[in-house]
């Protein structure tokens, strides 16, 4: 075998290698990681975390943040807890999440009742699987969206 083709399985085999551990890197950042997506729809956002467009997904932790802060968060009670889609509003968003396909969740924050989305303002959704890093969505409200009254307020 001559010199060439000696350097060339190396570089083969080198390539190989990182190719490999590419492929496990890979593994290790998306394994857990629930779907995630978010459309509009009607008169609000569909948070969307559906499996092969059918089946639930767990997400132990949804987590929705306006310019840096924390809108709403809620985690799993327990180990596992799994829902497939979620509908938000511009108004009166309830905290504490029902719509659960298995499990139960506690709400984090806001510790108020009901949680508003604000016109034209870019919201990012984060959801955690079972895995550490967390699948992430971007939507925007409609700009020309009716103004939320602040509470106990009325308009005059």
């Amino acid at each position: 075998m001559s010199e060439a083709a000696r350097e060339f399985q190396g570089f083969k085999l080198g390539l190989s290698l990182l190719l490999l551990i590419a492929g496990i890197a890979a593994v290790f950042v998306w394994w857990g990681r629930p779907p995630l997506s978010v459309s509009k729809k009607d008169d609000g956002y569909v948070v969307d975390v559906m499996q092969w467009g059918e089946y639930p997904s767990t997400v132990n932790r949804l987590q929705i943040r306006n310019r840096g802060k924390v809108v709403w968060e809620i985690r799993a009670k327990g180990d596992v807890a799994q829902f497939h889609t979620l509908t938000l509003r511009m108004k009166d968003n309830p905290t504490q999440f029902e719509n659960v396909f298995y499990g139960e969740y506690t709400t984090v924050t806001p510790t108020e009742k009901t949680f508003d989305l604000k016109p034209g303002r870019t919201y990012v959704v984060r959801a955690w699987g079972e895995g550490n890093w967390p699948s992430s969505a971007r939507f925007v409200t409609k700009a020309d969206a009716e103004p939320v009254e602040p509470r106990g307020k009325s308009a005059k």
